[in-house]
């Protein structure tokens, strides 16, 4: 996990997938032109993608689907782009599903903990770590002031780690490590990382309301003739 934007190659992408709808209704006319979709992180995680990831989350949101589903197969990326897609995700006001597909490591790891309901596919892996920022700084008061951002993001990785369940304190002493932890399906639901060993699969399904009001009658007043 960096502090540093890095380029991105052509892996590197966050999509809008579509989920298979009923040919019955294709017909149908989405609110505001945008069907239900999720949201997929494949690569490394950077500016651009947490900026399409944020604008994928407002078609969401108009789309009147009840969840976020976001899947994952990354080896991390930026913290600050990871920590900007969290921001995301809080403001939506929807709840989250995160599906690790394949890998979700470092920065991808922290998006992964931000799922109410963490679904990890049978061969997958969860992978953590501290930040790492390799500043290149020269004198001292750079350097103190490099490890005290350190510090604050580590921080701020911990509390969102917290929301799989463990106190923020237990992942500082985890990350104070310094090492790479790597977590198999059934060693990340048996610690909590993850609450599922699985796949999502994501339906649609329409409903119609229907309102009936009642009109009052109104007599109308003969006119007479003079």
């Amino acid at each position: 996990m960096s502090d540093n934007e890095d380029d991105c190659d052509s892996a590197c992408d966050a999509i809008e997938v579509y989920p298979h709808v009923d040919p019955l209704l294709s017909k149908v006319e989405w609110a505001h032109a945008v069907k239900p979709l999720e949201i997929r992180i494949v690569g490394e995680i950077n500016e651009q993608v947490a900026a399409d990831v944020e604008m994928h989350l407002r078609k969401v949101v108009r789309s009147g689907q009840s969840h976020v589903l976001l899947n994952l197969h990354s080896d991390g990326g930026s913290v600050y782009s990871a920590l900007k897609i969290v921001d995301a995700l809080d403001a939506c006001g929807l709840p989250v599903i995160t599906c690790a597909k394949g890998n979700a490591e470092s920065a991808a790891a922290v998006l992964f903990a931000c799922g109410e309901k963490r679904v990890i596919s049978p061969n997958g892996l969860i992978m953590l770590h501290s930040v790492r920022g390799g500043s290149g700084k020269d004198t001292l008061s750079e350097l103190q002031i490099d490890v005290r951002e350190t510090e604050r993001i580590n921080r701020l990785l911990c509390e969102v780690l917290a929301r799989t369940g463990r106190r923020a304190s237990y992942f500082e002493k985890l990350l104070a490590k310094n090492v790479d932890m790597n977590y198999s399906a059934s060693e990340a639901l048996e610690n909590g990382l993850a609450t599922h060993i699985g796949h999502v699969d994501m339906k649609t399904h329409v409903r119609v309301d229907t309102e009936i009001n009642v009109v009052p009658y109104k007599r109308r007043k003969r006119r007479r003739l003079s």
